[in-house]
């Protein structure tokens, strides 16, 4: 206050006259000033929108809407209030499972407690807010991978801004023309929950998420956080003994539709049915009675039967109806189709086509994508618009069996049942569907609009997808069904033997942003397309048979594919010996990225494939990149490939093939140059295909990577060790040949020991492993331009790994005060394993460090930092306490600016730990920094700037 009385009363001592002045001239430059900024605001803005599609496209935000939106006022109250939510929601650390039957109401309590979330937090910034809805229609979309990135990417927008830990692997990966790796993306999570002081995962419908194995690693991913952090989990999922046995020891409450909350709905629904039953009470009162006993604990028959009552004509037909509903769902979706049936012909046609549609979309369609798709005619030319439904149309003939949300723009079934019923009964309600979806996708595609290929423009290719809002559905999935249907037909053959409309449909196909995650950005695609890539590309026998007396085989596009190429890497065997049966293709052509077919299809696991290119005669089984267009680098081989997927049966099969080079070096980016086979399976924990290199006799179990970029001599343990894999490190190390402490060489991370890497990243077990060799030196200190004098423990302790930092502490011998040298490359060395927790703000850390004889607590970085004024600068409150409180603290020390703790928490508003240090005994209030700059004008420059 004393220092704001004194600013205003220097403003007030400036001439008037000058003062006008002068402001004419800041006006004009604060209009400058303000326009830079926003033009720096929007690319800013750009830039990080493009980076979080990067991460994910998936946008949750819609379906979460659309589900709040159909809620009841008060629905799924009694979810809210009860104790185990409660519990959960006011507790750290806790998973709250919520099993139900299907129908129950999963979905809309996920909803309603991610509302209630974001209604309880909304002012509080310091809680993390993700959650993701699993899809049986979105799996494509919903790997682990995935999932994961999704959680991230809604970390990172609630941020202030992208954290630079997501730029830098963005920046990486665009560099490399790759995705994040598993390893990458989970560590990246990690990293962006603890901007949170509080991080909350809410998972709906996990019965729905791709496959077991999928469930299964994104559990333990999330379990993995909640462990480090204090995370709350909640969770939604079918009645499953897979999820039951894995989830046995969380919180859980049941979910069951609530008679309060269904009859809540009927009384909102009660007038969508006939006026005549708006003023007759004891009929709604029937209705709300009869429903509700009927639902009996699954919400979704509710909306069916008042669907079905919907439809009565008098008050009679009601009442027979209250008395016949149907029980089960199987019979509810059974009556629903009957009364489709009962409908005029071309209505009942144009439902059926439409559910159809909706059953066997191999994603989920948009409401423009569905309303062009069912007014597509066989045979003709181009679309009549006379035949598009409108979307109350859509609505309104299916019986209930479809959802609309419009915020979306997307049309699906009303539940995940609905489409389990339909794949049981397809062929009985709407026979030969798949055959007729095929026909109108070709159609859509041969229209005479595509007539002239290719766009030459992005701004024309936009337009073309923005004028047949069917044609990228038509064109990425028509083969899809030409190949589950084996019925490829005359408009097929005619289609795929039109160069121009091929090439067409092969840019919608192909397309990928030159940028990754820019939304706007320029596509790329292959020119020269022909049929029989695309039938290569689908799998379609029969029309590949029909195109090979017009086509060569061999035939390449403009990427140096072969129509082999593409069978290869989609694993389409019986094309493929199509093709090879012709005696005319190339098995080691390499394309445009020096892939052959082998290391194509081996790289996305298609072991049937990989057996039967490797069987042919005049096989490379180590076919070299010879130039490094992307991450992949040079002379990766398919052994590599497929030691690093993981793929044991295609791993077996090149051990055994004559030739293979077991311990050939992958010239590539960065700390990957020179690994061998070994070391891509050491570091993504494929076990087994590590004990099968092991047991071949002239495997190398120690070699290390090669030097380039300045990074040398990582060994297959040195992976292993940093990503955590513990059954593989105690392979490695039952090798005699391996050397436990080995140290990577080069100018950047020189001396860099197995222990290093796993110390930082927290894996105890491994540690452990390591520590029983008695082999390890815990003391050696990483050279290089990064890591100059960085021991294990500093690692460990700057990451706040306290089980580590212990065993590391209980080490004979340990150096705790081992710091780093001078270097022009990073201002944080020179600091102690006390300096760095201290930095990072890790508590627990300190007091396990300030434990130790003779710790110096005021040793100071090379910018002359201690760990108090590294903590001030930081705003860690907690550790500012912490080191107070011991004896011989020098709370007045300076760094290399002359600044103390105290100026350096003022300087960046930390008033926390201003309070604390302003108390202290002792403390300098007057002192100035280099510059001549006392704490009272650094005050009162922090309170001019907020004025």
């Amino acid at each position: 206050m004393a220092a704001a009385a004194y600013a205003k009363d220097l403003l007030y001592r400036i001439p008037p006259t000058k003062i006008e002045a002068e402001k004419r001239i800041l006006d004009i430059i604060s209009g400058v000033r303000e326009g830079v900024d926003k033009l720096l605001h929007t690319q800013r803005v750009k830039e990080q929108e493009t980076i979080l599609n990067w991460l994910s496209p998936v946008n949750y935000t819609p379906l979460q809407m659309d589900y709040i939106r159909k809620r009841q006022p008060g629905t799924g109250n009694w979810f809210l209030e009860s104790a185990e939510y409660q519990a959960w929601l006011k507790t750290d650390k806790q998973t709250l499972f919520c099993p139900g039957i299907p129908g129950a109401g999963k979905t809309i309590i996920t909803a309603i407690v991610i509302d209630d979330l974001h209604k309880g937090f909304q002012n509080n910034l310091s809680v993390g807010i993700t959650y993701l809805y699993c899809d049986f229609r979105r799996r494509h979309e919903q790997t682990i991978e995935d999932l994961l990135l999704n959680l991230v990417k809604q970390f990172a927008r609630q941020h202030t801004f992208v954290p630079i830990e997501i730029q830098q692997l963005y920046e990486k990966c665009k560099k490399e023309n790759r995705q994040p790796s598993f390893d990458e993306i989970s560590q990246l999570l990690h990293s962006v929950s603890k901007l949170y002081s509080k991080a909350i995962i809410v998972i709906g419908a996990l019965d729905e998420c791709q496959s077991d194995l999928c469930r299964t690693r994104l559990l333990t991913e999330v379990f993995k956080l909640q462990d480090k952090t204090s995370a709350n989990v909640f969770l939604t999922a079918r009645l499953i003994p897979g999820i039951l046995e894995i989830l046995k020891e969380s919180v859980s409450l049941e979910i069951r539709a609530q008679d309060e909350d269904v009859q809540r709905y009927i009384k909102d629904q009660i007038t969508r049915l006939p006026s005549f039953v708006l003023n007759n009470y004891e009929l709604q009162d029937k209705i709300k009675t009869t429903i509700s006993k009927a639902v009996d604990g699954m919400f979704l028959l509710a909306p069916l039967h008042m669907e079905a009552l919907a439809r009565e004509p008098t008050t009679g037909y009601i009442e027979i109806a209250l008395h016949s509903l149907p029980e089960g769902l199987e019979a509810v979706y059974k009556r629903a189709m009957i009364r489709i049936e009962s409908l005029g012909k071309s209505t009942q046609e144009l439902a059926k086509t439409i559910l159809s549609w909706i059953v066997h979309a191999k994603r989920t369609l948009s409401i423009s994508e569905l309303q062009h798709a069912v007014a597509v005619k066989p045979g003709e030319s181009e679309l009549n618009s006379k035949f598009i439904p409108s979307i109350e149309t859509i609505g309104t003939i299916c019986a209930g069996l479809i959802t609309i949300d419009i915020p979306g723009n997307t049309v699906r079934l009303v539940h995940y049942t609905t489409q389990e019923y339909f794949e049981r009964t397809h062929e009985m309600w709407f026979p030969n569907s798949k055959s007729n979806i095929k026909t109108i996708c070709i159609t859509y595609l041969s229209f005479s609009a595509f007539e002239s290929g290719y766009c030459s423009t992005d701004a024309e290719f936009q337009e073309r997808l923005r004028s047949n809002p069917f044609y990228n559905y038509a064109a990425c999935n028509w083969g899809h069904f030409a190949r589950e249907t084996s019925i490829c037909g005359q408009e097929t053959i005619k289609f795929l033997k039109c160069d121009a409309k091929v090439e067409a449909s092969s840019q919608a196909l192909m397309k990928t942003r030159l940028v990754p995650g820019d939304s706007k950005g320029s596509y790329y695609f292959p020119k020269g397309m022909r049929g029989l890539h695309l039938t290569a590309y689908f799998g379609i026998e029969e029309a590949a048979k029909a195109l090979l007396d017009s086509y060569h085989p061999n035939g390449h596009d403009s990427f140096g594919r072969t129509p082999l190429s593409y069978a290869a890497e989609n694993g389409n065997e019986s094309v493929a010996r199509l093709l090879l049966a012709t005696g005319r293709v190339s098995i080691n052509y390499k394309d445009r990225d020096e892939e052959t077919p082998l290391s194509r299809s081996l790289k996305n696991g298609h072991e049937a494939m990989v057996k039967l290119l490797l069987a042919q005669n005049g096989i490379d089984p180590n076919p070299k990149r010879l130039s490094g267009t992307d991450f992949y680098g040079q002379d990766r081989t398919p052994l590599s490939f497929a030691a690093e997927s993981g793929n044991t049966a295609a791993v077996k099969k090149l051990l055994a093939t004559k030739g293979v080079d077991i311990n050939i070096k992958a010239r590539t980016s960065y700390g990957d140059h020179g690994r061998t086979p070994l070391s891509y399976a050491a570091g993504e924990g494929h076990e087994e295909v590590v004990k099968l290199l092991l047991a071949m006799d002239n495997i190398d179990p120690d070699l290390g990577t090669s030097r380039r970029y300045k990074t040398t001599n990582r060994t297959p343990l040195s992976f292993a060790a940093q990503s955590g894999h513990t059954s593989v490190v105690k392979l490695l190390l039952g090798c005699s040949a391996v050397d436990p402490d080995s140290r990577a060489g080069g100018e950047r991370t020189h001396s860099r020991t197995p222990l290093s890497y796993a110390a930082e990243n927290g894996h105890e077990a491994i540690v452990r492993l390591l520590l029983a060799t008695g082999k390890i030196d815990v003391n050696i200190e990483a050279g290089g331009e990064y890591n100059t004098g960085r021991t294990a423990l500093s690692y460990a302790a700057e990451k706040g790994h306290e089980a580590v930092v212990a065993l590391l502490l209980a080490t004979k011998n340990i150096n705790s005060k081992c710091r780093g040298s001078p270097c022009s490359h990073s201002g944080r060395t020179g600091r102690t394993a006390l300096s760095y927790a201290a930095c990072e703000g890790h508590a627990e850390v300190m007091r396990l460090l300030l434990t130790i004889d003779g710790i110096d607590v005021n040793s100071k970085d090379f910018t002359g930092r201690t760990a108090l004024s590294l903590a001030a600068e930081n705003g860690h409150e907690p550790v500012v306490r912490l080191l107070l409180r011991v004896d011989g603290v020098d709370v007045n020390s300076r760094n290399n600016h002359g600044e103390t703790a105290l100026s350096l928490a003022v300087k960046n508003g930390h008033k926390a730990v201003v309070r604390l240090l302003r108390r202290v005994d002792g403390v300098d209030l007057s002192s100035k920094d280099n510059g001549g700059q006392a704490f009272l004008s650094l005050a009162i420059e922090e309170l001019m700037s907020r004025w």
